[in-house]
């Protein structure tokens, strides 16, 4: 299992209808030609089953509440992007090392200048995510938008100084900057030690090298339907403990079923 402080993808099978937008994104975002789906929405069903449903009906001039079973139809869409897989087949496949990890955010990519378009990786791969741009002749994956990702955004002094105002005011102190396309900050309540009117003390020097990463995966950003979040194990932790019992994980990517499929 990847370690919990990497980059993670989780996909709710329950929100997504199908609509494709994150293939769509993933397409204009890489400039991907026709026949490369680095993003690769998957059908199954329909499938067809009975529930029973309390209804409100009007008998003998009164309302009253009866159970009814009802027919429904749920087709089950399954977002595939690539898994980041903690032993990388494609890594150890690759003759010209142009496969690589990122071993601060665990992400999988291609170094496309050392790639020589050789498809080693393409059979390699057990998930078949690897792709081939027959016009650029190179391998190419689902990288979580790497670059997006590694974009950071460095803030001024003025930026820095309207920051910090707005956390005394809402009463804490600077905690971790969330990794969030947003830019939001999070920030504790923790009373100075050495302040006898529980006022806080400002070093403006703890927050000159304030940073913050950048824009998420353009499938998540371009998703109408919030099924995409991306973020590290402690940005989703909190989300996840809701779907306890309906989650389903491949290596970076976690699927949260619905309940019936």
């Amino acid at each position: 299992m990847r370690r919990p402080d990497k980059i993670l993808m989780v996909i709710n099978l329950e929100n997504c209808f199908g609509c494709f937008a994150c293939e769509t994104a993933c397409k204009l975002e890489k400039s991907l030609p026709d026949n490369v789906r680095l993003m690769r929405v998957m059908q199954f069903g329909p499938y067809s089953f009975k529930v029973k449903e309390k209804v409100k009906v009007k008998e003998n001039g009164k309302i009253v509440e009866k159970e009814v079973e009802r027919k429904k139809v749920l087709s089950l869409y399954i977002p595939r992007p690539c898994f980041h897989c903690e032993m990388a087949p494609c890594i150890e496949s690759c003759p010209y090392g142009a496969i690589k990890r990122d071993t601060n955010l665990g992400i999988v990519y291609i170094d496309e200048e050392l790639c020589i378009g050789c498809k080693q990786c393409l059979t390699s791969c057990p998930y078949g995510t690897i792709q081939f741009d027959s016009e650029r002749k190179k391998a190419i994956k689902c990288d979580f938008c790497y670059g997006r990702i590694k974009a950071v955004k460095e803030y001024s002094e003025e930026d820095i100084k309207r920051i910090y105002k707005h956390m005394i005011e809402k009463g804490g102190i600077l905690r971790k900057v969330l990794h969030e396309k947003s830019g939001d900050l999070a920030f504790e309540v923790v009373k100075a030690k050495d302040s006898k009117h529980g006022t806080y003390k400002v070093k403006t020097e703890e927050l000159k090298e304030l940073k913050i990463e950048g824009l998420w995966p353009a499938c998540a950003t371009k998703c109408p339907a919030n099924a995409i979040k991306v973020g590290r194990y402690e940005d989703l932790k909190e989300y996840l403990e809701k779907y306890k019992g309906r989650i389903k994980r491949e290596w970076s990517i976690i699927y949260i079923f619905p309940h019936k499929i």
